[in-house]
């Protein structure tokens, strides 16, 4: 038995002779084609880290990464790290800083390894979405007195039924009276229920309750997190006023997160909002500074 385990052991470690004249050659093809491939993947990732740098900001990275650290150091350290692995991401990082781009940091291997994986759908949230629909989701629905009742009603059954959780928030909680005497009860505020807890927002019809929602700060707040987190925003009748005033236009290209449609339309135009609610998040309002 240990003649046996001598033997196993001897092949593992000792390389079998034959071809050896070849052997050579064979390596040396091998480790020219690896080197090769291992090129043109490292540069196709720099092609793809250069095209994903273009089309984001950088606001994020500066801020909430190197834009707290007072200390200069440590910033300069992160920076020349980042210059390894894209110089145009380092020169945007850098300029949000108000710093030059440093000098790269040593390598601490020359030569990069080949990527044991170059594509994995099990790590991709697009291949693997999970549910899309928008059950769970939280929905601001602002109301106040004198809003349409009926169209925000509509909306409300149609989110309901699509599983989404809708919420009436007023510019206090309780009962409001809406056009026709009908009776919406809030169960939430604008100042103890912040745009950030919502995945999407309704904006009323209704020329008094619009009146009253834009002398509210607060309405503002809500709509402008809104847009600028890039969550979708349903507009009706009159509620156009309230996305003047903070500065939101239609978007010359479109944006399927910004919706707008008269009152009547309220059944019409609910499955385009569920499906804007659907996608999350639209990033194409992403802007570095933001405009609104």
């Amino acid at each position: 038995m240990s003649s046996s385990k001598k033997t196993i052991k001897s092949h593992r470690s000792s390389p079998t002779p034959r071809d050896s004249s070849t052997a050579p050659r064979r390596r040396s093809r091998a480790a020219l084609g690896g080197a090769m491939k291992t090129n043109d993947i490292i540069a196709r990732q720099a092609r793809a880290v250069d095209a994903l740098v273009a089309a984001v900001p950088f606001n994020a990275m500066k801020e909430f990464e190197y834009g707290h650290d007072n200390a200069v150091a440590p910033t300069q350290r992160m920076l020349a790290s980042l210059v390894n692995v894209s110089p145009v991401l380092a020169s945007g990082v850098a300029s949000g800083l108000g710093m030059p781009v440093p000098a790269a940091l040593p390598k601490a291997i020359e030569r990069a390894p080949l990527p044991e994986v170059q594509r994995s759908d099990a790590l991709s949230l697009m291949a693997l979405p999970g549910e899309c629909g928008i059950r769970t989701r939280q929905i601001a629905i602002l109301v106040a007195d004198g809003v349409h009742g009926a169209s925000i009603a509509t909306l409300h059954s149609a989110l309901l039924a699509a599983g989404a959780v809708a919420h009436f928030i007023g510019p206090r909680v309780g009962k409001f009276i809406a056009d026709g005497d009908a009776e919406i009860e809030a169960n939430k505020s604008l100042e103890n229920s912040p745009s950030v807890l919502f995945d999407a927002l309704v904006l009323p019809d209704g020329a008094n309750g619009i009146e009253t929602l834009a002398r509210d700060g607060h309405t503002m707040e809500y709509v402008k997190d809104q847009f600028r987190h890039g969550k979708t925003i349903l507009a009706l009748g009159a509620s156009r006023k309230l996305l003047a005033m903070a500065g939101i236009a239609p978007s010359p290209g479109g944006d399927a997160g910004l919706i707008f449609a008269e009152s009547a339309q309220a059944a019409d135009v609910a499955p385009a909002f569920i499906a804007g609610i659907a996608a999350h998040r639209h990033p194409s309002r992403d802007s570095d500074p933001p405009k609104i």
